[in-house]
């Protein structure tokens, strides 16, 4: 399993999880929606017909072996997406938060239905970002029902979970 994307990544494991379920998706690279936005859009449109949607970040460098930018780019939520316009508006966003070190068009866009009222939303990591040791790393908010308050690096009640050889040790 090559790590790639976040778009290229969930459409890989999706056949893979078993215990669990990644959402539809359309993703696409950002110099796609610049030849062709109404193309674009009306791929949206057909997966998702007016569902509200997230419009995340999916950049190349975004997450590799040895660094996470998580939370670096924009992501729109509670996109509306029986509007083509606000649709189209998010997607600019992400793009143009990639800015000049990630704007090369091979950069994608990844586009899924959003999902509120969560009970627990969180971020794994397969290794310490702060010494690479290795243990899961599990971050996570089950208070606020809020699906970014982990990635956008906002303060709250958020919990911690470590795993390691030696078993897990709850660190809240």
């Amino acid at each position: 399993f090559i790590l790639c994307t976040k778009a290229e990544t969930l459409s890989r494991l999706a056949p893979l999880v078993t215990t669990c379920h990644i959402g539809k998706q359309v993703s696409f690279k950002a110099s796609e929606w610049q030849l062709n936005k109404n193309e674009t859009i009306s791929r949206i449109n057909k997966k998702f017909s007016k569902a509200k949607l997230i419009i995340r970040s999916s950049a190349k460098g975004e997450d590799s072996w040895r660094a996470s930018n998580a939370g670096e780019f924009d992501s729109v939520i509670k996109v509306d997406g029986g509007s083509n316009d606000a649709v189209g508006e998010a997607i600019d966003l992400v793009i143009a938060s990639y800015g000049d070190l990630y704007s090369e068009n091979e950069n994608q866009v990844l586009v899924q239905e959003f999902i509120g009222n969560a009970k627990c939303s969180g971020v794994v990591f397969t290794c310490s970002l702060e010494t690479g040791a290795p243990y899961y790393r599990i971050n996570f908010d089950d208070k606020t029902s809020s699906t970014t308050s982990v990635t956008s690096g906002s303060e709250g009640e958020l919990r911690m979970v470590l795993v390691g050889r030696e078993g897990c040790h709850n660190i809240t």
